[in-house]
Order: C-alpha cells, then sequence, then structure tokens
C-alpha cells in the first residue's frame, strides 16, 4: 500500500497459528519461491502473520486459470505448445533452484489476459498440512478436489506412478505431470482417468493414452514422440530435464522462447545467469543435507489409499449384506450383487480395471472365497460347492453342500468348507472326492460352524460357532488333524487375517488387535479399522468385509437412515406417512386398514420386534416382547390375529393377551405369506436343501397335515390367494427368471397363467379380486387387470411407478389398500441401497 502497488493477499486457516514449526517451514518455503524471480512463476512479495493469521502476499492477476480455458474443450495446436512453453520454463527454473512443484494440475496454472503463463502454489498443497496428514487416509479423487487442509488431495490423474506408489519422487514426476497437463490442452481430455480412484491408479501405472494426433489431427506428429518421452511409466526413460522439454517444443512450431517471453526485460537473461552458479551451490547443498537426512530416516509406512467400487444395477434390488472376496495377491475382487432385480449373480472387478464383469456359470451363486493362486474361485449354489476358472470361465462341481457357509483353499490343494447351515466342518480335494470331517457335526444340537479361514501356515484355522442359546457366536482357532479348540473373541462375525491382526466385527465396527496364528494367542488393544458401520447379517453371522493377508481390505459400509412408512398413490407420489423415523420392513395391513403390523428393527439390524401401528390414532404400540428375528407378519382373515415366522409359525391376538402359540413346527426355515379368505388355509414358504423354495399349503382345520402345493427344482414363492380363495399367485424362477404365475386352488392341475413379462415378482391382489398388482423386473410396480370366476382372464400388465427400495427376492416390501389406489412402502421414493463397495489399500498405514 505504501508505494501503491495492487497485490493479491492470501490468509491462511487460523488452525496453523498454534503450529509454530509449520508456520516456520511455510515461510521459508514461500521465501525460496520468491527468489525464484521467473516471469512464468507467480511473485512473491512478502509474507507474515497478521494476528496470528499466516498471509502471504503475492502479485495480483487478471485473466483465467488453465482449468477454465479448457473447459471449452481443446486448445488449437499453436496456443497450446505456447503454454507448453512457458510452463516448461517456469519448471525448469524452479528445478535448477532445488525446488520440485509436486502439484501442478490446471488448476495452479494461470493465464494471464496477455497470454502469459503463471505456475502457482509451489509446496503450498505440501506446506498446508498438518504434520499428521501422513498418518491421515488419503481419500483420492479423480477430479478437481476442494482445497482444504488436512487432507492429501491431490488430483490423481495429473500424480505420477512414483507418487501413486508412494515412492520418493523428484522433478521428472514434475516432468510426468507436465505430459498429462500438455496432453489434456491439445485432446481436451485428461490422459489419465477412471471412473474410480482404482481405475485411475490403474490408468497412470499400466496406460499409455491414445496418441495425440489421432485424437486431434492438427497437432504435429512430433508431439507423438513428445508426449511418450514425457508420460513414461518409468522416471529414468523420461526427459531429464525441462529445459529438454521447452526445447523440443520450440523446433516442433518454431516457436521460440524470445517470441514467447517477448515482454520480458531484456536484462532478465543476465540476471538469471549471474544466479544460476549461486543456485547450483545451493542445490548441491540442498542435495548433500537431503541424502543425509534421507538415508538416515525411518522407513514411511506405504501410504494408504481409499476407493470404491461401483455394484452393478444398485436400483435393481437391495444388496443387503454383500457377499466379497478379495483374492490373496490383494489385487482381484469377487462379489454378489444384482444381474437382473430377480436374480443375483457373481462379479469379477481386477483393481487395475474399470470394469465389473458378471461371471456366467454363476448365477445365484453364494459366499465365493478364492483359491491361493489367484485363478479360481469356490461358491455354493443349488446345493453343490463349485469353483470357476477365471481365466476359461468353465465350472466344475466340487462337492454336495446343501446350503454352504463358507470355505477356505489352502496351497495344499485342500479346501476347509461348512455344508450346511447346521453341522460341522468338513474338508475335500480341490478337485472333489471323499469328504473328511474336520470338526464334531452338531446340527442335531442346533449348533453351525461357518466361515472358516486358513492361516498362513495352511494348517491352523478360524471359524465362527454358532451354538444357539449355549454360548454367544464365538470366533475359534484349530488345526487340521486336532479335535482342539480355543476361543478367541466373542463377535456374529467372520474374521479376517491381515498383516499380524485379527479382523473382525465389534458392535458394527470393523477392528483389529495383535494376534499370533501359530498359537492363537490375542496380543495388545483393540483398534478401528474403519470409522464406517460394517454392513451385517446377524443370522448368518457374516459382515460384509474381506481382507488380504498383503493389507488390501474391501468391505459395504452400512449406510440406510431410518424412515418413516410412506403412502403412495398410483404415481408414486408420496400422500401421507406412517410412524415415526426408524427401520421397518414387511409392512401388512389389516383387513379392515385400520392397523398396519410391520417389524421395527433395533437400528440397522435384523433383530427386532413386530408393532402394530393404528392408522386412525398414530399411535404404535410393541406386538411380541421379545428382540428377535421376525419373518413377514400377515393378519388372519377376521384381523383378530397376526401370524408370523421366527423359529416356528407363530400366532397371536392382536389384543396383546396370552402368549404367542406355535401353529406348526418343524427344523426347515419357514415363512407365511398368505391365509385364505376362509381362514382355512395359510400359504407357507419352506426353505429344502434339495429342491430350494417350495410352496407349502399348512391347514388350519381337519387333520392340519401340511402339503407341498408346488415343489420342484425351481423357488417357488411368495403365496397369495386370491379374494375367493379360488385362485393362488406366485412367484417361480423355473423359466430362468423369475415371473409371477397364477394357478387354481386347490386343483392347481387345471391350468396356470404367467402374468409378469420379463421378469417379476410379490404379486398382491386388490380386495374386491379385479386387479393383480407386482414388481417388475426393472423394479416398477406393475397393475394388472383380472376376471376371475370358473375361469382366469388376465389383460396386459400397465407400469404404475417405479418402487424405492424394491427387491422382489424378499418377502414383503410393500402393501396395497382394500380398494388399490393407495400403496405402503418401507422407504421414501428416490431413496436407495447401498451402491459402493469401499477398498482400502495398505490399511494399517493409519495406525
Amino acid at each position: 500500500p505504501r508505494i501503491g502497488r495492487e497485490v493479491a493477499i492470501k490468509v491462511l486457516p487460523n488452525i496453523f497459528s498454534t503450529d509454530e514449526d509449520r508456520l516456520r517451514r511455510f515461510e521459508l518455503e514461500a521465501k525460496a519461491t520468491g527468489v525464484l524471480n521467473h516471469p512464468n512463476i507467480l511473485a512473491i512479495h512478502d509474507v507474515g502473520r497478521d494476528n496470528g493469521s499466516p498471509y502471504l502476499v503475492s502479485e495480483l492477476l487478471e485473466g483465467d486459470t488453465l482449468r477454465d480455458k479448457l473447459r471449452g474443450g481443446p486448445l488449437p495446436a499453436r496456443k497450446a505448445i505456447e503454454y507448453g512453453i512457458q510452463i516448461a520454463q517456469g519448471l525448469a527454473a524452479a528445478h535448477e533452484k532445488g525446488i520440485i512443484h509436486r502439484d501442478l494440475k490446471p488448476e495452479n496454472i494461470f493465464v494471464t489476459k496477455d497470454g502469459r503463463i503463471k505456475i502457482l502454489d509451489f509446496g503450498l498443497a505440501k506446506l498446508s498440512q498438518p504434520q499428521s496428514a501422513a498418518e491421515e487416509v488419503s481419500k483420492l479423487q479423480t477430479g478437481a478436489p476442494e482445497s482444504r487442509p488436512g487432507v492429501v488431495l491431490g488430483t490423481m490423474g495429473y500424480m505420477s506412478p512414483e507418487q501413486v506408489r508412494s515412492q520418493p519422487s523428484d522433478h521428472r514426476s514434475d516432468i510426468f505431470t507436465f505430459g498429462a497437463i500438455l496432453y489434456e490442452m491439445l485432446s481436451g481430455t485428461r490422459a489419465f482417468r477412471g471412473n474410480t480412484a482404482a481405475d485411475t491408479i490403474s490408468a497412470i501405472l499400466h496406460a499409455d493414452p491414445p496418441e495425440i494426433t489421432g485424437v486431434n489431427a492438427t497437432s504435429p506428429p512430433a508431439l507423438n514422440r513428445l508426449l511418450r518421452h514425457c508420460l513414461e511409466k518409468n522416471p529414468e526413460e523420461r526427459f531429464q530435464s525441462m529445459r529438454d522439454i521447452a526445447f523440443d517444443l520450440e523446433t516442433v512450431t518454431g516457436i521460440s522462447s524470445t517470441q514467447v517471453t517477448a515482454s520480458i526485460p531484456a536484462s532478465a537473461p543476465f540476471k538469471f545467469k549471474k544466479l544460476h552458479s549461486a543456485a547450483t551451490i545451493l542445490f548441491a547443498l540442498s542435495t548433500i543435507l537431503f541424502a543425509i537426512a534421507y538415508f538416515s530416516r525411518h522407513p514411511e509406512p506405504a501410504q494408504i489409499i481409499r476407493f470404491s467400487v461401483d455394484i452393478p444395477n444398485p436400483t435393481l434390488g437391495g444388496v443387503g449384506t454383500e457377499e466379497l472376496a478379495i483374492s490373496p495377491d490383494g489385487k482381484k475382487l469377487i462379489f454378489y450383487a444384482p444381474y437382473t432385480s430377480s436374480q443375483f449373480i457373481l462379479w469379477f472387478r481386477s483393481l487395475d480395471s474399470n470394469v465389473s464383469q458378471p461371471l456366467p456359470g454363476t448365477e445365484d451363486a453364494r459366499y465365493p472365497f478364492w483359491s491361493p493362486d489367484n485363478r479360481h474361485v469356490g461358491f455354493f449354489v443349488t446345493g453343490k460347492m463349485k469353483k470357476i476358472d477365471l481365466i476359461t470361465k468353465s465350472t466344475q462341481d466340487i462337492c454336495d453342500a446343501p446350503t454352504g457357509r463358507g470355505g477356505t483353499w489352502s496351497g495344499n490343494g485342500i479346501i476347509l468348507f461348512s455344508r450346511d447351515k447346521l453341522g460341522g466342518l468338513y474338508m475335500v480335494p480341490e478337485n472333489g472326492g471323499t469328504l473328511t470331517p474336520v470338526t464334531a457335526d452338531r446340527a442335531k444340537e442346533g449348533i453351525s460352524y461357518r466361515w472358516p479361514m486358513f492361516l498362513p501356515d495352511q494348517k491352523h484355522f478360524l471359524y465362527l460357532a454358532q451354538e444357539e442359546d449355549r454360548n454367544p457366536p464365538t470366533i475359534y482357532f484349530s488345526s487340521l488333524g486336532s479335535k482342539d479348540r480355543k476361543p478367541i473373541v466373542k463377535t456374529p462375525s467372520n474374521a479376517g487375517f491381515s498383516q499380524g491382526n485379527l479382523i473382525f466385527s465389534e458392535n458394527g465396527k470393523l477392528v483389529a488387535q495383535r494376534f499370533d496364528p501359530k498359537s492363537g494367542t490375542l496380543m495388545g488393544d483393540i483398534v478401528p479399522v474403519v470409522s464406517d458401520q460394517i454392513s451385517t447379517n446377524e443370522t448368518r453371522g457374516y459382515s460384509a468385509f474381506t481382507i488380504s493377508e498383503s493389507g488390501t481390505l474391501a468391505y459395504q459400509p452400512d449406510v440406510v437412515t431410518p424412515s418413516p412408512m410412506i403412502w403412495l398413490d398410483r404415481t408414486g407420489k408420496q400422500m401421507d406417512t406412517a410412524g415415526e423415523l426408524a427401520y421397518y420392513s414387511h409392512p401388512r395391513i389389516s383387513p379392515d386398514g385400520k392397523k398396519i403390523a410391520v417389524i421395527r428393527h433395533e437400528t440397522h439390524s435384523e433383530q427386532g420386534n413386530i408393532y402394530l401401528y393404528d392408522v386412525q390414532r398414530h399411535a404404535m404400540v410393541r406386538f411380541t416382547r421379545q428382540t428377535a428375528i421376525y419373518n413377514n407378519p400377515i393378519w388372519s382373515t377376521d384381523g383378530a390375529n397376526v401370524i408370523f415366522s421366527a423359529e416356528d409359525l407363530l400366532q397371536k391376538s392382536v389384543t396383546g393377551a396370552g402368549a404367542e402359540s406355535a401353529l406348526f413346527h418343524s427344523d426347515l426355515s419357514k415363512t407365511a405369506t398368505d391365509m385364505s379368505s376362509d381362514s382355512k388355509f395359510l400359504a407357507v414358504t419352506l426353505d429344502n436343501a434339495q429342491t430350494q423354495q417350495d410352496l407349502w399349503i399348512f391347514p388350519l382345520t381337519g387333520d392340519r397335515k401340511p402339503y407341498a402345493f408346488l415343489q420342484s427344482g425351481a423357488n417357488e414363492s411368495q403365496g397369495q390367494f386370491s379374494p375367493d380363495g379360488q385362485w393362488l399367485a406366485y412367484t417361480s424362477n423355473e423359466s430362468g427368471k423369475s415371473e409371477v404365475y397364477v394357478q387354481p386352488f386347490p386343483n392347481k392341475d387345471t391350468g396356470k397363467w404367467q402374468i409378469s413379462v420379463e421378469g417379476g415378482g410379490l404379486p398382491q391382489w386388490r380386495r374386491d379380486g379385479k386387479e393383480l398388482f407386482y414388481i417388475s423386473d426393472k423394479n416398477i410396480l406393475m397393475s394388472v387387470d383380472v376376471s376371475l370366476g370358473s375361469t382366469f382372464d388376465s389383460a396386459a400388465p400397465k407400469p404404475l411407478f417405479e418402487m424405492p427400495l424394491a427387491n422382489i427376492a424378499d418377502d414383503s416390501i410393500y402393501d396395497v389398500s382394500a380398494d388399490g389406489q393407495r400403496f405402503l412402502v418401507t422407504s421414501p421414493p428416490g431413496r436407495t441401497f447401498t451402491s459402493i463397495i469401499n477398498m482400502v489399500v495398505n490399511w494399517q498405514s493409519q495406525r
């Protein structure tokens, strides 16, 4: 102000005012940048503090950033080269004084109104980090991140391979970044970019961008060689100086440094030469000091990297608890996700690719696990344990496994696995053969051993024991050839082992504790691994995470938020709400429309209670008294009782008087889906290891002997009686995908009609029997006009609206009012399931 010069003043956040060491380093770096005195580098005039806040005074610039220039597409080749020469000259001046930018990107390059390039923010990104930042998570982004203190925010598309790998880097990293920026100026697209950070990392490490002449035909062919030379993956093979690059660019089009710096005073080159020898001495001294510091330092841990993998088709169905398996080398991921809304499949994702691929032959496969050579994946489907060769894509049966619950594959060619929902662990050769019991099989006692995992010696292993009321779920340590076992930790979760740590879920959080894999001994304190809540299926004792010994972690966060129940009209518009914010499932409207039976879960857990909601008084009353895992409450025809599934089919009066009474008992998993209008029959879905899901009829009068109505190798479920009791709508995948069918009842042999077209499920009748609803394969609520009587007739399905959070594999996620004009759902329109899998590379570096 004293000399009338207009300047720019940048004030850093107050948080740095207490970090004296950081402030001193900031001032030293700013002063070092200030002495560069180059026309293509922002001039810094002063640094200081005002009321404790550090500030920086620089020349005032008028113009746009290079990022702003590029928003309109590629630059003319001659203009891009002109800018490139100036950037190269500015970087050359910095490099010759031992200063490396490290954060070069179009946002840090300014183009003044007269076409002068100014390189901004030398070292500011690095010095704006608190000392602990190296220990924090680097959330790498493919887009330009918002600048904020405390987080490493380098834009992935402009980092060199050595920076991505957290290896020591020098001025040649700036050369790589310069090449990426020059390519973007000429092409209008980034040289390295993917849909996720993992994709961008892969491109930087392994891919080369298309030749620039193929993207921009006006580019001189000589630029192909120059760009390739800048973007070599190995620093030794790149250009070794920015001076050489500037010279090459000048020769490409005949633009000279004199032309691009015509406005620089003639004395400037002389001043630079005078300073050059002094700078060389200073650079040599700084190099010696750096070498002493570098070789005497402690090795730094590998940089922790976080990114996400998108789950394909997230709107086709609920992705519940994701079943994940990371390969032993930590480079590949298998996960279970929707293929259509009526069918799930295993998906393969290489972490150096931006594409997830479905694996044909794994439709409806569950609980994948890897071979030690990273080539094969084992899984369970239709009563078998199978494996798929990821190269040939061929599948092979290994052995019978009615409802397997996890496997682990040793380097000795042995697979240790759980055959069924109840029972012990077995081992079998990887190509099939004789099954050998490894633990006691206590299925008759209701005990399940599941999720086995070999430890590094391929002899010892861990597994989860679910022993019902005897003991809480517990991870045990054992070894092949021994019946002895040792309890390790109580948790309803699978476990992982990585870099000397046992990884498991505790209260929905992923934690780690030091663990000796030879003795089965825990040591030290429990520490958190990630801050997210982990998606967990408490019934199965499975948390959605997988981790490799090398330190790559994948997990599905549990991000579902509470919601009231929602009333929608026939267009999908929200009309009203019912109940307070909570986690609801399986809503059922009473026959008179005055009450709603619904499961209200404890937080976002499978455990919960059934509640009755009074529609008129807007009051909710707890119906069951014991928190448990309940399924699909339905009303008796007269509205006097609610029938629901727990371990057995239970019934209780809506008055709350009396205890719950068992209607039927069997060892098979069963879910009541509807009661006939004459109160004589229940439609029940039974799970059977041999025939999958079957549709049974449970008589409520006479001998009350249940019988199979539909039983085959396909799934038949979700039975719904027509209002006149003469027809039964249901869902079956007999055609290869789930469809809605109608058959006469009780005599099913007189006809069958397919209602849905190209996939559907969850049928519901309108109370007068003139309309049938279902959810399509595209997650659309469909309406079908029907005519009932001695014969059945139906019109073509008509779409109504897209359902929120619909998954036709569920027993009930919506209900219909008696007149068919309103629909009750448990989530608001537009809500989606968790659609990502979070990845953490080098997870232990944060500890």
